[in-house]
């Protein structure tokens, strides 16, 4: 569906047009599925279905914020922000389960493909990918979309409103960044 389709149901929706709200949510399902089975599939994230990441996304995003998209784009980073926490909350519950344990080294491609196998390693990701956002907003949302909601350079391009070129190149920004990151906590985590 088009930005300007969907944007237009949403704006129904907000205006309390309950047959919108349905086409909305019905939209929002698919998508949903979509992004799921794409990011579990380039991932491997282990334990965790496509549909029961699909359903818990759902529940946050047809709750109290579904009134809160503005528009395609927006749903997108809602959508990718849903799945990521949700594998976050899952990881640190594992993690919990676990405390202890000898180091180990992460790195960026290890720590999302083995979520599920590996929490402390995808953790110690999410708290490089907290502070790209911080500091490099642009980059985090790339990686946010492309990772997490498991988006192509183009969809991203796409959502974000900007080129593939611009994808590609913050997406090679924030991966040197974050694997800079990654070896600056290994190398924290030595010294200890």
């Amino acid at each position: 569906m088009e930005e300007k389709d969907f944007t237009a149901i949403v704006e129904r929706m907000n205006n309390g047009d309950e047959a919108a709200r349905n086409k909305a949510l019905g939209l929002v399902l698919g998508e949903l599925r979509r992004l799921a089975s794409r990011r579990l599939a380039r991932h491997r994230a282990g334990s965790i279905q496509a549909s029961d990441l699909v359903n818990e996304a759902y529940v946050r995003l047809a709750g109290k914020d579904a009134l809160d998209w503005q528009n395609r784009r927006h749903f997108f980073a809602l959508a990718a922000r849903a799945m990521h926490d949700i594998l976050v909350e899952r990881a640190r519950a594992k993690d919990a389960q676990k405390r202890g344990g000898d180091w180990r080294k992460v790195t960026m491609d290890s720590a999302i493909a083995g979520a599920q196998q590996d929490p402390y390693g995808f953790l110690v990701l999410e708290a490089a990918i907290a502070k790209l956002l911080d500091e490099h907003n642009a980059a985090g949302n790339v990686i946010m979309l492309k990772f997490y909601a498991g988006l192509t350079v183009s969809e991203t391009a796409e959502v974000l409103g900007v080129a593939n070129r611009t994808v590609d190149r913050l997406l090679r920004f924030a991966r040197a960044w974050l694997h800079r990151e990654l070896a600056d906590s290994e190398r924290a985590s030595g010294e200890q």
